[in-house]
């Protein structure tokens, strides 16, 4: 039988894989007579079917969790659902129970039956009296009250005596009834009303001869009273000389079918919680976090806020929750479980018969709970986040409010829904305060006197000090000098935000150029050989218009960049796109000019074969620096000197000299002028990069990332073609480079860990103050420059006009064609200028006639000692051969 086939060569015995599908312990037999032991989730001769414990079969659908094979089905069921495979609802019944919450006070005084008994013993000669008072034993005050006292009195005397002697026993008690229908604040009522009792007993013992007197009193009161309306009385009543004056305050049941009724006085707050949570052995989630009650929550006098939800709720308010412990949990594990112990009732009365039966999260995310205990009126509720979401989806850094709806039936019915609202505050960056003010003056200081490298470094650590945020609102911070603009009113977002940026950016440019234009024509008219006619012509030479405006261009470069990236990705949603159109054009007309401007002098440049060389005379003073300061001195003047100097080579002659007189100021920075296109095409990415970022989580990474390598791209570039003509400048670019290398790569340490070190943050914070503490020196340094600057210039008109009469003809031709430069377009001397570059004397090309003859200079020196002074002469000496077309070797 084990065998089969013509030739007995196939095996007939039976196997798990073939006759149980594998799902067999043990599996015995020949076929077609296979037994197979099956396991306990299979049932079946070949264990086909499935065995185990479904909601939907085993638990009505009316379960949260099912565990356990057939027949031993374990169903844990809802709230409002019990029995073995949860098919019994509960059967809610108002209590009849009540509680008083204080006692009853009543004193009456009434007529009532008398009577007397006289006992005489002639054998003994004693006798006893006894006289008793007694109110009615029943009372009934329908329809609002019925009440039943009963009432015993017994006294018994006895006297013993020898001789004559007479015993008298008087007890007088005094009870209270009902007094008639009274009401309570509360609108409804049960009084256990206590009688006092007074018993006297006298005894006269006419002889000494001992007696006993034996007296008791017992009595009772009962009362029950109905449902009333709230009402607020006292009475006082006079029925049969009887006064009787009550103040009840009593806290009886609210049936939850009664809710709705009520519902304008219902209102919910938090209890604490004293009891453990029970917590079960496959529970991932140990942390919990207990709702505390806020007094200025939204509840009302009013009840009910028909706003929040179409069916009746009560809302309350909770005290915030830190939104590291709502991300994270007490102990970093994970989102905590909140615990809620709620307590329904109205004035004077709990609700009771309430049972919960479902939570969500921000009225679409359903959320585990369980509902550990419960009583008449409070409930104690747990509610898990869901895996997915979590409690929070926004930014760590973002305020928000957390959304519970907790809703509970009353039997099988809906009654009320519980809208809890709880405050997630976002978490407080290190110093941000602090950082963006700081930013902000140091920006109004290198507006005014700065160079361009200091309006890069701000403007860059403007664009990325919220980067950690990864949130594109968060990254568009306004504008250089916001002005608080609502282009568009019918929309009130951060989309207003940019556009007032980008507003207020063309309108500081236009205002920055504007003064520069009128500091110019003043300076002009200033010169007696400048006509008003020719101010308006020369007054941009002058300043260097518009090499001069670069700060304030690259200052906002990243703020323009970001506002603009942040309308053009949100038009199709806008509400004003035509307004968002014309603005992201601007944006990209205002951010192309400096970039633009740059690249074209490089290209001239490259045409007419300047050159930029390491002008370092071997007759340079060099001073034997003797203390520390000194020798700081000599350092930091060593440092500051601008070794590197633009020179027009002497093959070739250029036919557009003006070119130099607009774009000096970028020649006397940089020795390398594509650089300055570079720091501009970097901050215009990195402000795009952080608004991209923070469009979603998911990009937030990557783009962090991204703008970190492109530093370290520029960082290298930087170093290696030393692209500043002074050592402080190059120095003071690599240092803010680096710190805000270094705060970006920490800011994306922190939003990688989970939960991030805090240290980093504080890291780099400090980066951030570190940058800002570096261009202020710098600029500091620049404004030193510019006064001496003015002061130069003003001082070279005084003298010019006060020996006007004794001037040759050709030295006064000579100081009519004064140009841009110290020592002429051909040769360009920066020692001591400012970055606005306000020159006071030159000769230009117009001058060339003089070739061969003798010129006289008026320079104010200012004062040196001996050597030194020989020193420049000399140095201004060789700088005008120079000009004349020698080269200095």
């Amino acid at each position: 039988s084990a065998w089969t086939g013509t030739t007995c060569a196939t095996s007939n015995v039976c196997t798990n894989a073939a006759d149980c599908n594998s799902r067999a312990t043990t599996v015995t037999g020949n076929r077609p007579n296979c037994a197979c032991s099956c396991s306990p989730e299979w049932t079946d001769t070949a264990c086909a079917a499935s065995n185990v414990c479904t909601n939907a079969v085993d638990c009505n659908n009316r379960a949260t969790t099912v565990t356990g094979n057939r027949p031993a089905c374990t169903c844990y069921c809802l709230a409002a659902y019990h029995g073995k495979t949860c098919d019994v609802t509960y059967t809610l019944t108002p209590t009849a129970v009540s509680r008083t919450l204080q006692f009853t006070e009543t004193s009456s005084i009434d007529r009532a039956t008398s009577s007397t008994t006289r006992t005489t013993s002639p054998q003994l000669n004693s006798a006893t009296s006894s006289f008793t008072l007694s109110p009615p034993t029943n009372s009934q005050t329908p329809p609002w009250s019925f009440s039943h006292s009963s009432w015993l009195s017994m006294s018994v005397s006895s006297a013993m005596s020898k001789s004559t002697s007479i015993s008298r026993s008087t007890t007088l008690s005094l009870l209270s009834p009902s007094a008639g229908p009274s009401s309570s604040p509360s609108g409804s009522q049960l009084t256990i009303t206590q009688g006092s009792s007074l018993s006297q007993s006298l005894t006269v013992n006419i002889s000494f001869t001992p007696s006993t007197t034996i007296d008791g009193t017992f009595s009772e009161s009962r009362s029950k009273s109905l449902l009333l309306p709230p009402t607020a009385s006292d009475t006082i009543s006079l029925p049969n000389s009887s006064i009787t004056s009550s103040h009840t305050t009593t806290n009886s049941p609210l049936p939850c079918h009664s809710l709705l009724m009520r519902a304008s006085q219902v209102t919910v707050e938090f209890a604490p919680l004293t009891l453990p949570i029970p917590t079960s052995t496959n529970s991932s989630i140990a942390s919990y976090t207990t709702l505390g009650y806020q007094n200025q929550s939204g509840t009302t006098s009013s009840g009910l806020s028909s706003a929040i939800t179409p069916d009746s709720a009560l809302p309350v308010g909770a005290l915030s929750i830190d939104r590291r412990t709502l991300l994270y949990g007490w102990d970093n594990n994970g989102p905590p479980v909140l615990v809620a112990n709620l307590t329904i009732q109205a004035p004077g009365q709990q609700a009771t018969g309430l049972r919960i039966k479902s939570a969500t999260l921000n009225g679409n995310i359903s959320l585990q709970h369980t509902y550990p205990y419960y009583g008449d009126s409070w409930h104690v509720v747990t509610l898990a986040p869901n895996p997915e979401y979590g409690w929070v989806a926004v930014s760590l850094w973002q305020p928000t409010t957390i959304v519970l709806d907790v809703r509970m039936t009353c039997g099988a019915e809906d009654a009320v829904n519980v809208h809890i609202t709880v405050p997630a505050p976002g978490f407080p960056p290190s110093f941000a305060a602090e950082i963006k003010a700081a930013a902000s003056s140091a920006q109004f200081i290198a507006l005014a006197a700065g160079g361009g490298s200091s309006g890069a470094a701000l403007g860059r650590l403007m664009a990325t000090r919220s980067m950690v945020m990864c949130d594109a609102d968060a990254a568009v911070g306004g504008g250089v000098l916001d002005l608080g603009l609502v282009p568009c009113s019918i929309e009130d977002n951060s989309n207003n935000i940019a556009r007032s940026a980008v507003i207020s950016n063309i309108i500081l440019v236009c205002i920055v150029g504007l003064v520069l234009f009128l500091v110019g024509f003043v300076l002009a008219l200033a010169d007696p050989t400048h006509s008003v006619v020719s101010a308006f012509r020369d007054s941009s030479s002058i300043v260097l218009l518009p090499s001069s405006l670069l700060t304030v261009f690259v200052s906002v470069l990243p703020s323009t960049a970001a506002s603009a990236t942040l309308l053009a990705v949100r038009i199709g949603s806008s509400r004003c796109t035509g307004a968002d159109a014309a603005l992201v054009i601007l944006s990209i007309i205002l951010l192309a000019t400096p970039i633009s401007a740059v690249l074209l002098l490089n290209s001239h440049i490259g045409r007419h074969c300047w050159e930029c060389r390491n002008d370092f005379p071997s007759h340079t003073l060099k001073l034997e620096a003797s203390g520390l300061l000194r020798k700081a001195q000599a350092m930091f003047h060593q440092a500051t000197r601008r070794h590197w100097k633009w020179q027009k080579a002497l093959e070739t002659r250029d036919q557009s000299p003006a070119m130099f007189k607009h774009m000096w100021v970028v020649l006397l920075e940089y020795r390398t002028i594509w650089y300055a296109a570079v720091d501009g095409c970097g901050l215009v990415a990195v402000g795009a990069f952080s608004v991209v970022g923070g469009l979603s989580s998911s990009s937030c990474h990557p783009f962090t990332g991204l703008v970190i390598a492109l530093l370290c791209l520029q960082l290298l570039i930087l170093n290696v073609s030393r692209a500043y003509t002074t050592l402080f400048e190059h120095v003071c670019s690599t240092a803010t480079l680096g710190l805000t290398l270094l705060s970006v790569v920490g800011q994306l340490v922190f939003t990688l860990e989970t939960p991030g070190p805090e240290w980093v943050l504080t890291m780099s914070a400090m980066c951030n103050l570190a940058i800002v503490g570096v261009s202020l020196v710098k600029s500091v340094l620049d404004a030193s420059s510019l006064v001496l600057g003015l002061r130069r210039r003003i001082l070279n008109a005084r003298d010019v006009r006060s020996p006007a009469a004794n001037r040759s003809p050709k030295l006064k031709s000579l100081e009519g064609t004064v140009s841009f430069s110290e020592h002429g377009h051909r040769c360009y001397s920066d020692h001591e200028e400012g970055p606005l570059r306000l020159n006071y004397e030159a000769v230009s090309d117009s001058s060339r006639d003089l070739d061969g003859g003798s010129f006289s200079m008026h320079m104010m020196l200012p004062p040196l000692a001996d050597v030194q002074l020989v020193a420049e002469i000399e140095d201004r000496f060789w700088c005008n051969w120079c000009c004349k077309g020698c080269t200095r070797q």
